[in-house]
């Protein structure tokens, strides 16, 4: 449903939302190395991110990606919004070139209740929320684990 370059996008603002949390400005190496991504292949979707006003960056010594306080409010879908576009929920499930409610494909009316619930959890959490939750231990990003102290 999401394209590689969205499921990188969010993985990755979550994790700088993360290093936030321990007040860390991680660079594109950190971030690429830590969730195990293609480093260039990621550094054009943040740089995208960074258009789009979903995520700061700044150059230099101490310089990194960070979110600032609304962007920290941001939510999955609108990462979603800005990288694969409007028409990500609007496809078939099936591919098919036609798909509404008066021409369904077989699973049309089970599809459409559950992207209208996929899509409801999308717009409800916040970045600072999600990102929270890796803090307290309660749910993973690859390698990114909360550090024992």
């Amino acid at each position: 449903m999401l394209s590689k370059a969205c499921e990188y996008g969010i993985r990755a603002v979550i994790f700088v939302a993360f290093k936030n949390f321990e007040e860390i400005k991680p660079g594109l190496e950190l971030i690429a190395t830590d969730l195990n991504l293609p480093k260039p292949y990621t550094g054009k979707i943040l740089q995208q991110l960074t258009k789009k006003k979903l995520l700061e960056s700044k150059k230099g010594p101490g310089g990194g990606f960070f979110l600032n306080e609304k962007q920290m409010q941001a939510r999955i879908y609108d990462i979603i919004l800005s990288i694969d576009g409007e028409d990500t929920f609007e496809s078939c499930f099936f591919g098919m070139d036609k798909c509404t409610d008066s021409e369904p494909c077989p699973v049309h009316d089970v599809y459409t209740r559950v992207k209208a619930d996929l899509i409801r959890g999308l717009r409800e959490h916040t970045i600072e929320e999600l990102a929270y939750k890796i803090v307290k231990g309660e749910v993973f990003l690859r390698n990114l684990l909360p550090e024992t102290k």
